[in-house]
């Protein structure tokens, strides 16, 4: 059995791994079982092989094996701990005595109860804020009601009532059934299911890199629109380029930008920073992720060589505004002369984690603390704009948005 590397915590990895051929001596050092420190991790590394398993309490399923040439690459020995880098995230690994028993067992299942259980697991112990206070009695109720169920419509019905109360549009589910081809939220805002969200009255509007990015401009005034921070092409390299190209386009020919977010809850912090160089004159320290008191990686801004744009900026927030778009808010908020607008961020500001449900459905989950250089948590702590404007469904299907019309009063 070996899953696709896609499905997996750390793909980057993955791909390094699987373009190599076998290499025992190298792998000598990392020879053993490792847990990862707060990731769901076990990492075991036999006679030039590399096995990854993601586990919980309830679950164990093998999401990569391959050669162990050039494990050295992105592995090293830190005292008595392994260390895995993966673009920029940092993994502590601790010595185990053995993999558990679950680990050679079956993993695949269509079980909903199954499938419930494993999520739920996944969930409570790597979430960050953490679950509330009625998660168990939940998990319980909606459990005690599968037996025997298998089709996919009561799974998602079932994961929706365990996830949605959560409130997180971080927590994710990629389901592969046709019924839901794509990616599931539990946010259900006012900018759901408007990719692309074009406002009223926005000039010159184009639509790129796979319905993420719009742009157009009100006047003087240049918009760029952003659904996501990432998958703006097939490959991780071509999204940045797109999205390069496009920040170019708009900020050339404005004297004044809007960078609208209440609808970007998905992304990675690469493609955030990238935004954000176009605005800082230096480099800076936004965020370091964090698994418990353990640094697991430092989110840096560098301006950009194309030089910083001089005129001023809003930003739109809300409360889908998530993961990474949460990264570029914290980046852009020391702008000078910046301007938040709109209504609290979800307070949940680094990426999910994939994990691989039984069912052959992915689980995203956001799992690190984000801490800024004064020592403040952003983990489960919304953004406050300076300016607080609600735009509701309402106003957008009366062909109105309450948030535009105000970032454009702000700046002339």
């Amino acid at each position: 059995m070996t899953p696709s590397s896609t499905r997996g915590v750390i793909p980057v990895v993955a791909l390094v791994l699987a373009a190599c051929t076998p290499g025992v001596r190298e792998a000598l050092p990392f020879e053993g079982v490792w847990s990862s420190d707060g990731f769901g991790i076990l990492l075991e590394v036999r006679g030039g092989t590399v096995s990854m398993f993601e586990h919980s309490a309830v679950h164990c399923a093998l999401v990569y094996e391959g050669s162990a040439r050039g494990v050295s690459d992105v592995l090293e020995l830190e005292g008595d701990r392994l260390v895995l880098t993966d673009s920029g995230r940092v993994i502590h690994f601790d010595r185990s005595p053995a993999l558990p028993d679950s680990c050679a067992a079956e993993y695949r299942s269509s079980d909903a109860g199954r499938v419930v259980e494993v999520a739920a697991a996944t969930v409570e112990e790597l979430y960050r804020p953490g679950v509330d206070e009625g998660w168990r009695t939940r998990v319980a109720e909606v459990t005690g009601g599968l037996a025997g169920a298998t089709d996919p419509a009561t799974v998602f019905e079932a994961l929706t009532a365990v996830l949605a109360p959560l409130g997180d549009p971080g927590v994710r589910v990629a389901a592969s059934d046709q019924v839901w081809d794509g990616v599931w939220s539990s946010f259900e805002g006012p900018f759901s299911n408007r990719e692309p969200y074009l406002p009223p009255g926005l000039e010159s509007a184009s639509v790129s890199g796979d319905g993420g990015i719009v742009t157009g401009s009100f006047g003087a005034v240049g918009y760029l629109g952003l659904a996501r921070l990432g998958g703006f092409a097939d490959d991780d390299e071509g999204s940045q380029r797109v999205l390069a190209a496009e920040l170019d386009r708009v900020l050339a020919g404005s004297a004044a930008v809007i960078v609208d977010l209440r609808g970007a809850s998905s992304g990675r912090a690469v493609e955030a920073m990238l935004v954000a160089s176009r605005f800082v004159a230096e480099e800076r320290l936004i965020a370091t992720q964090m698994i418990g008191s353990t640094p697991a990686g430092d989110i840096t801004v560098r301006p950009s060589l194309s030089g910083v744009f001089p005129g001023r900026l809003v930003v739109l927030v809300g409360p889908a505004t998530a993961g990474a778009a949460e990264m570029l808010v914290l980046a852009l908020r020391g702008v000078p002369g910046a301007v938040l607008a709109g209504e609290p961020t979800a307070g949940s500001p680094t990426p999910p984690l994939a994990r691989y449900l039984p069912n052959g459905w992915s689980l995203g989950v956001p799992a690190l603390d984000l801490m800024t250089p004064d020592g403040a948590s952003w983990s489960g702590v919304a953004i406050v704009p300076g300016t607080e404007i609600a735009t509701t469904r309402g106003d957008l299907e009366s062909g109105a948005d309450p948030g535009v019309s105000v970032a454009r009063a702000l700046l002339g």
